[in-house]
């Protein structure tokens, strides 16, 4: 896995400094998911408001492992790609194929329509009241796929300014959650009687008897659905300016602060609201808003906006360098192997993602995505994990600059292995079926472009159309040569 160097003045420069990772950590983070998850959980456990706690820091600091492998993986593999790369180096081409044809075409995809989906939801809200609830209405999808066009073309000009609107909307997030905890606060110093109820009895006995252990995995989904994107820098190594020292710093920053603001923020919302109210819809945040804040309630979806908008720049920023790796290997077409002549932004894998994503976003619903959304993240997770101590076996003598002790992966591999073969054995839906389905699926197609090297009819000619109008061309000249799959 050795980078080329036959054409150094041609590549992705260092742009990314400490500061910016972890806003970047912290912008794909703090999407929609805080905003409409904390009632998900808090009915999960069947009203407990300790134990809702007790799972959105048990759920953080399992991420936050997850993290601290792939802080190790990043720092001895040194490329771009995220797990494409680390299952290369650890399982050889297929694994790694199979991640690809995942990511690619699915998961980041998915993960994204699900941001829009919400984004489209609240940004309808601040049109009217009573569209609010229309969350599969055509005026909200139509707002979400306009907003990913706009974050798309920022993306193509300048990664710079990508990033700039990611700090910059980043400090938003964390002032609006910290408005969030001072209001919380306020509540139950003040003796505001539903939070100072809930706290009083948090574990409440006849509330813990009736929690099934199944509603306990499902509030972990919900959980870590809103910490998910902690590997959005392992997508850009090549990107991070001394990233052996930025890389683990960041994402410890990032992750610590994810922890600490997302359990706070639901003693907030419980501080206001109560655990009964919380159960009753979805919109979380926009009741906060009306009974916090009155008449400037708009606020509140305003922000939401705002939030989604930074994670979903950060989501397409690393998606669009997982497909730009896995093309430069062979196993996704040429054309996206290539960045542009000028702004060196990979423009065709941006193309690729933001156009997908469009399709899922207008296709899709809010529930059965995120199921199958977060059984093939944990998958991806506990292989990653996995792949770790494979090269801890296979390359011992391989420089590590962030080693993490060795329990650290084994509790990753085991508790993605529970979140994994849980739902596949107690509650089969058809969405995680379908995403089993789907990763069985890359084996014929692995066999078919990369194993007998078959080529679409016309492809090339395709290709250098595409570079032409799109002013793009490859990194790597071995690319022009070795890729020659598709």
């Amino acid at each position: 896995m050795e980078s080329n160097s036959a054409d150094k003045s041609f590549q992705l420069p260092k742009r990314i400094t400490l500061v910016q990772g972890v806003c970047l950590v912290i912008g794909v983070c703090i999407g929609s998911g805080i905003y409409v998850t904390p009632g998900k959980v808090i009915l999960a456990t069947n009203g407990s408001v300790g134990l809702s706690i007790f799972v959105w820091i048990l759920s953080g600091l399992l991420c936050g492992l997850s993290a601290l492998c792939y802080c190790e993986l990043g720092s001895c593999v040194k490329e771009s790609g995220l797990d494409y790369t680390y299952f290369y180096v650890a399982f050889g081409p297929l694994p790694a194929f199979l991640y690809q044809w995942v990511m690619v075409t699915l998961a980041t995809t998915v993960g994204n329509a699900i941001k829009l989906i919400i984004f489209g939801s609240y940004f309808v809200s601040l049109l009217g009241v009573s569209l609010c609830k229309q969350e599969g209405s055509n005026l909200a999808k139509v707002s979400g796929i306009l907003v990913l066009s706009a974050v798309t073309i920022i993306q193509f000009f300048s990664v710079k300014q990508s990033l700039r609107l990611e700090v910059f909307i980043t400090t938003l997030k964390v002032l609006s959650m910290t408005l969030f905890l001072a209001v919380g606060i306020f509540h139950l110093t003040a003796g505001n009687a539903p939070g100072v109820e809930n706290f009083r009895n948090a574990f409440r006995p006849e509330e813990l008897d009736k929690v099934q252990f199944l509603s306990i995995w499902n509030a972990v989904y919900f959980c870590t659905y809103t910490y998910n994107g902690w590997q959005v820098l392992n997508s850009a190594t090549e990107e991070i300016i001394n990233f052996q020292r930025t890389l683990p710093r960041a994402v410890i920053i990032a992750m610590c602060t994810l922890i600490i603001g997302y359990s706070l923020t639901n003693v907030a919302y419980i501080a206001v609201l109560g655990a009964e109210e919380m159960t009753t819809g979805d919109v979380v945040a926009a009741k906060f808003a009306q009974k916090v804040f009155g008449s400037v309630s708009w606020l509140i979806p305003l922000i939401i906006c705002a939030s989604v908008l930074g994670s979903l720049n950060g989501g397409l920023f690393a998606g669009a360098r997982v497909l730009y790796s896995a093309a430069s290997k062979g196993h996704m077409p040429q054309i996206f192997s290539m960045v542009h002549i000028h702004r060196y932004t990979p423009i065709p894998a941006l193309i690729y993602k933001s156009s997908l994503t469009m399709i899922i976003l207008y296709v899709g619903n809010f529930e059965s995505l995120l199921l199958a959304y977060e059984f093939l993240m944990w998958s991806i997770n506990g292989l990653s994990a996995v792949s770790l101590l494979v090269l801890r076996w296979k390359q011992p003598r391989l420089r590590r600059p962030c080693k993490i002790p060795l329990p650290i992966p084994v509790v990753v591999v085991i508790a993605s292995l529970a979140l994994v073969l849980l739902p596949l054995i107690e509650r089969p839906t058809v969405s995680i079926l379908g995403s089993v389905a789907y990763i069985l699926a890359g084996i014929p197609l692995y066999y078919i472009f990369v194993i007998k090297q078959a080529k679409i009819p016309g492809i090339s000619k395709c290709t250098y159309a595409l570079q032409c109008i799109l002013q793009v061309a490859s990194t790597s000249p071995e690319t022009l040569t070795n890729n020659t799959k598709f």
